[in-house]
């Protein structure tokens, strides 16, 4: 028998995956504990029921799957992603071994997904070290965004990307497509980005902007504040990162 948790801010979404598991063929293995609408509830119910199981939505507010997982410790379940991740993100999750569900569920996917689960062998336990080092592969092969503008969609790589502007629980992402400088309105927040981000191109210079470092022209100092140059638009560098920058770019020469 095993024992799951769901995992998802969507209540909606919780609802569907609940009931389909319920009527699934595979049913009998299976039993529920528990909802989270956050990780840290979660986190919480984990604790008090020892689940052998987790169905776990990736993009949740104030953390997202990638970093609650990486923050807990002693992962001795299996946990499934339930995502409407763009297309990169889930080919990366298949490449590396993770089981998931895309949104909308698909029952005969879940059904496959259920077998699986109960067919295993053995329940696999990741240290806190393997599961960072495999979050990491998945981080290290997604090249770009996946963007919907108006009725197209294009992947935007990281490397043409020059800066990101907080806008609420948006951000504003300023970009160069080889013949001119665009702008884009991402339906994400700037820490969910941030977390997407690879390390070794982009840092956060401002709680409200993160920078491509490849693209920093020049840093300069100006009435008692920092500020850097790419191409013609200067951003400010927070009092606090201004150190932290100018040692992160003598690492990238």
């Amino acid at each position: 028998m095993l024992k799951y948790i769901i995992v998802d801010d969507e209540y909606e979404a919780y609802l569907s995956l609940k009931s389909i598991i319920e009527r699934s063929q595979f049913s009998n293995s299976f039993q529920f504990l528990a909802y989270a609408s956050n990780t840290i509830v979660a986190e919480n119910l984990i604790q008090q029921y020892n689940p052998n199981l987790v169905f776990l939505d990736i993009e949740m507010p104030s953390e997202n799957a990638f970093q609650f997982l990486e923050r807990i410790d002693n992962i001795n379940f299996s946990f499934v992603f339930v995502t409407a991740y763009d297309q990169f993100a889930i080919k990366a999750i298949k490449i590396n071994a993770f089981d998931y569900i895309l949104k909308p569920i698909n029952i005969n996917e879940i059904d496959e997904l259920l077998y699986k689960l109960v067919n295993s062998k053995t329940t696999e336990e990741l240290t806190p070290i393997s599961l960072k080092s495999r979050i990491t592969n998945i981080k290290s092969s997604i090249k770009g965004i996946t963007i919907h503008e108006n009725q197209n969609i294009f992947i935007l790589e990281f490397n043409d990307i020059l800066f990101i502007e907080a806008q609420g629980q948006y951000s504003k992402i300023t970009y160069s497509d080889q013949k001119s400088i665009k702008t884009h309105i991402y339906s994400k927040s700037l820490l969910y980005l941030e977390d997407l981000l690879p390390e070794e191109i982009f840092f956060r210079v401002h709680r409200s902007s993160i920078v491509n470092c490849n693209r920093i022209r020049n840093l300069q100092k100006t009435n008692g504040k920092h500020f850097i140059s790419i191409f013609n638009y200067t951003i400010e560098v927070s009092r606090r990162k201004v150190k932290k920058l100018i040692e992160y770019l003598q690492r990238l020469k």
